[in-house]
């Protein structure tokens, strides 16, 4: 944890001197990894504001979605997760926390429909694509 704090002060210092969107990114992300979310929150905005392209932009969606996600700003974290998702529209993880997300305000069925429209692209069970894409439609459907 030493070095995370030497890091982050080191990244934070430099922020002082540029905005540049590879520091800001790295400055969020260093926040996000010691758990301190709602600190990460700016660094995250700002790096994707001021231009930062590829993909640490593609991770910067995801990490700054997943963190309004986490500190309960749900709707942020779905408006964020799907802009990303229009620059990045092949990003399973960013779908996966965007169906968290949409878990947390309650949409189960949409959030359950995009979690298995990404699961069934995974090798292991790509075999029940066809089951599962069904399914996703008939969630509350007893069969009987």
């Amino acid at each position: 944890m030493k070095k995370y704090v030497q890091v982050r002060d080191i990244l934070i210092g430099l922020t002082n001197l540029t905005q540049h969107p590879e520091v800001l990114y790295e400055c969020a992300y260093i926040h996000d990894v010691m758990g301190l979310k709602t600190e990460a929150v700016p660094f995250y905005e700002k790096a994707i504001v001021n231009g930062l392209k590829g993909e640490a932009l593609c991770r910067a969606y995801i990490g700054l979605g997943s963190t309004y996600r986490c500190i309960g700003e749900y709707d942020k974290a779905i408006v964020t997760l799907e802009a990303g998702l229009k620059k990045f529209p092949d990003n399973e993880t960013m779908k996966v926390v965007l169906s968290i997300a949409k878990y947390n305000i309650k949409e189960y069925e949409e959030a359950m429909k995009l979690l298995l429209k990404t699961v069934v692209k995974l090798e292991d069970v790509n075999e029940y694509e066809r089951a599962i894409l069904f399914y996703k439609d008939q969630l509350n459907k007893i069969f009987k």
